[in-house]
């Protein structure tokens, strides 16, 4: 069993989650969860939407490939050529 402790946020409460209890419920720091009442227990039940934007980083995990080269066919438009 993990535990928590309540604190003070502004005019609210809140509990803190460590990173391996987040990884544990496959959750990250902006996920949505609905919080139920069971008797006398709490949960937090993780939202899912339809489609999850990717983490780049877990994206590129694994990536032994170098940058890529721009193919040259667009032309400048801007300030961006020195």
């Amino acid at each position: 069993m993990t535990t928590a402790t309540i604190l003070k946020w502004g005019n609210s409460q809140g509990v803190r989650l460590s990173k391996p209890m987040l990884e544990m419920c496959d959750l990250r720091v902006g996920d949505k969860v609905a919080v139920e009442f069971d008797g006398g227990a709490l949960r937090l039940v993780p939202l899912r939407s339809v489609a999850q934007v990717p983490d780049l980083d877990e994206l590129f995990d694994g990536y032994e490939g170098g940058p890529v080269e721009e193919d040259g066919f667009a032309a400048a438009v801007g300030g961006e050529v020195l």
